[in-house]
């Protein structure tokens, strides 16, 4: 306390007189209490900034591998929905067995309802190969409207009949090209959106419409994948 009088007064109250013999110990006694409490306050603030890095910035962890992969495809799976008709096309001469998986409804998605529409397909296996002869095989699909599952038939011909089938599931799938042979021998490119599948994923057949809005389904040989049509479409002479 300052010794000319027990009434506190101001900093700059001292300040002012701090040339003044009278005075001068009594500024020299408020500067320094002030000065320390200056360092005891940057001191405490110091500590406490510390101690907020330590505790919490620690815990701010840059993102592994794996979170920053599932952020990409959270990224790009929001990107796949914005318009239900935008589809990602594969190259003309990729494996047929491959494709890429999707929930959105491509522009060339069929539906199970116009799968099962046609009773049976008939695909000309000798299509592809140099005989002049078609002989045609009879498959068939018959798929949940619901979940998608079901069996698939092969129905074989009137020389070897069949009636072997699998279990099938209907998937769609980003738009791919893939090269089918028809009846007549002729190679065209066409886009699918719908593909059957057995249960090891492997492609039983890929399904879309024809320029006249009937359904094709493919079989495939050795030779590729070939067209089958509806069983009714054909004239067995």
């Amino acid at each position: 306390m300052p010794k000319h009088s027990r009434v506190k007064h101001t900093y700059n109250f001292y300040r002012k007189r701090r040339n003044d013999p009278n005075w001068r110990d009594d500024y020299i006694y408020v500067r320094d209490k002030r000065i320390i409490k200056f360092l005891l306050v940057t001191v405490v603030l110091l500590f406490l900034g510390l101690g907020y890095i330590f505790f919490y910035g620690g815990n701010s962890q840059e993102p592994s591998s794996e979170e920053s992969a599932s952020v990409v495809n959270s990224d790009s799976s929001s990107s796949n929905k914005i318009s239900s008709s935008e589809s990602i096309e594969t190259d003309n001469d990729a494996d047929p067995d491959e494709y890429q998986v999707t929930n959105k409804i491509g522009n060339y998605t069929v539906s199970t309802e116009e799968i099962n529409a046609n009773q049976t397909y008939s695909v000309n296996i000798h299509a592809g190969s140099n005989s002049a002869e078609p002989k045609y095989r009879g498959i068939k699909f018959e798929l949940d409207d619901v979940t998608g599952d079901g069996i698939f038939t092969d129905l074989g011909n009137s020389s070897i009949p069949s009636n072997e089938s699998q279990t099938a599931h209907y998937q769609q799938i980003k738009t791919k090209k893939i090269e089918v042979i028809n009846a007549d021998n002729e190679t065209r490119t066409v886009k699918v959106n719908t593909a059957v599948i057995n249960n090891s994923g492997k492609v039983i057949s890929f399904v879309f419409k024809r320029s006249n809005g009937n359904v094709s389904v493919t079989w495939k040989n050795d030779r590729g994948l070939i067209e089958a049509i509806p069983t009714d479409e054909i004239s067995f002479n």
